[in-house]
């Protein structure tokens, strides 16, 4: 490493120094290791330089969160002037490394900072749609947003802001996650995941609002996706970057950045599921409709990288790798072989999550590949884990009509004395729309089963299989006289239906 290292980074140390100096400190803090770092790095006293240099990138868990950014910038600075004046090479070498890394944790804390600062704004649109601009998330529109909803949107300045700041942090965070030294790639995988998660949690999900807990105006919801373009934007730009953290040979470093990357996963996720909730009246409004999918190049670009992550050694990297793949879903096809064999993976967490992710891509899968999915969740039926055979139930199910090659396992299934996994097999074969010459027999068989749950579902499914059912007449007539109310009801209405 070269004196020369820290005129390249000069960029990036000035924009987070001039960031740190911005009014972020709000708190003084006694535990201010400073000046004990100052006096260390001017005195005469190599070894004692020495020391303060190798303890400086482990202080910032000791010093208050709010007023880290400032002294960790300060701390910086020290160093700068340090390696500028000192005449020992090692030393000299071991301050431009702590600069780094200390400038790095800095950024950190101005992105927590940011994030803390941003919250989860509310807005109110009390008016239908009439025009907020042909710039979405910019000034302009926010401007003709506010006069839309007649002054009601409550915080379009956090959104301005929080925008504004994540362009410059995550272009910052690029630059981390180009050093060379681990612990700096850190940092900038940490900016990614932080910025990344505050953008998810600010989108409501419509798709999950309920009476119990908050009706989602999709206009609002639309209009936060709008206004969020910026970071959506950034994001975007500064993915690419997570490759080289995510190859790097430091465990602690793949995990910071496959963390990163399933939060953006998320975000992801969330930006579609809010920009696809109805009505799809974007055009009507707004004179330039920003890309529906926002994040797919960035994320395209890594996904290939993330694949690898699946076989890692380390498994709490493999199980949040493939958490990233399963928010995904059909977004995730080109990557289809990777996450199959990840349903076969020995940790069981990884299997879990895997099996789930494979319903989720049956969307969209070509004809070829649906066949492959339905296959490797065929597999999972027989999994020594009742969660992961759970899974891959509702998985098939997912996947309709595809999943039918499953038919014969999920029928071993719905035979096996396990109410709550006999019953969902039963209903997945509703699902799947099994062939009923293979159905009806075994399901007729269920009908003697001692317990009241099998009974009421294969009464149930052989209700919906109409004159097929015929000849099981005598055994479903029986269970008008069942000892479960259940039961006997659900007899009654299937009867009706199959004679």
């Amino acid at each position: 490493m070269k004196p020369m290292t820290l005129c390249r980074n000069a960029g990036f140390l000035l924009a987070v120094l001039w960031l740190c100096a911005s009014g972020l400190t709000r708190a003084q803090d006694l535990k201010d290791p400073g000046p004990l770092i100052k006096e260390a790095l001017e005195s005469d006293n190599l070894d004692r330089q020495r020391a303060a240099l190798v303890l400086i990138p482990e202080i910032r868990d000791a010093i208050s969160k709010e007023t880290a950014p400032a002294q960790m910038a300060r701390i910086a600075k020290f160093l700068d002037d340090y390696a500028k004046k000192t005449s020992n090479e090692e030393n000299r070498v071991l301050a431009i490394l702590a600069y780094r890394r200390a400038v790095g944790k800095a950024l950190v804390e101005v992105a927590n900072t940011t994030a803390r600062d941003f919250g989860r704004p509310l807005i109110s649109t009390p008016a239908s749609a009439g025009t907020i601009g042909s710039s979405a998330g910019s000034m302009a529109a926010v401007v003709w947003l506010r006069a839309w909803v007649g002054g009601k949107l409550n915080d379009e300045q956090g959104f301005i802001r929080f925008g504004d700041d994540s362009r410059i942090l995550l272009a910052l965070a690029t630059i981390a996650l180009n050093d060379v030294d681990d612990e700096v790639k850190r940092s900038g995988s940490e900016v990614m995941r932080t910025l990344a998660k505050s953008t998810a949690d600010t989108l409501p999900d419509p798709a999950l609002s309920s009476s119990e807990t908050k009706i989602i105006d999709p206009v609002e919801a639309k209009l936060k996706w709008l206004l969020l373009q910026p970071v959506f934007e950034a994001l975007n730009s500064a993915i690419p970057s997570l490759k080289n953290a995510l190859s790097s040979n430091n465990k602690e470093t793949r995990l910071a950045a496959v963390r990163a990357t399933d939060a953006i996963c998320q975000a992801r996720a969330m930006a579609l599921a809010t920009r696809r909730y109805p009505p799809d009246d974007l055009g009507s409004f707004i004179g330039t409709v920003p890309t529906e999918d926002s994040l797919k190049t960035g994320v395209d670009s890594i996904l290939p990288t993330l694949a690898e992550r699946l076989d890692d050694k380390a498994p709490d990297i493999r199980l949040t790798a493939i958490e990233a793949f399963e928010h995904q879903g059909a977004a995730a096809s080109a990557q289809l072989d990777a996450i199959i064999k990840a349903s076969n993976n020995p940790d069981l967490f990884v299997r879990w999550v895997a099996s789930r992710a494979l319903g989720r891509m049956f969307m969209s899968a070509t004809p070829e590949a649906k066949i492959k999915i339905a296959n490797a969740l065929t597999a999972r039926i027989d999994d020594p884990d009742m969660d992961i055979r759970a899974a891959a139930l509702v998985s098939l199910g997912k996947g309709k009509t595809a999943g039918r090659p499953a038919t014969n396992a999920i029928l071993k299934l719905a035979a096996e004395d396990d109410p709550d996994q006999a019953a969902l097999a039963i209903k997945t074969l509703s699902q799947i729309e099994a062939e009923h010459s293979l159905t009806v027999p075994a399901l007729t068989k269920a009908l003697s089963s001692p317990l009241a749950r099998v009974r009421k579902a294969a009464v149930m499914y052989l209700g919906t299989t109409g004159k097929d059912a015929q000849p099981s007449l005598p055994q479903i007539r029986r269970l008008l006289f069942d000892v479960d109310e259940e039961v006997r009801r659900e007899t009654a209405k299937a009867l009706l239906v199959i004679e």
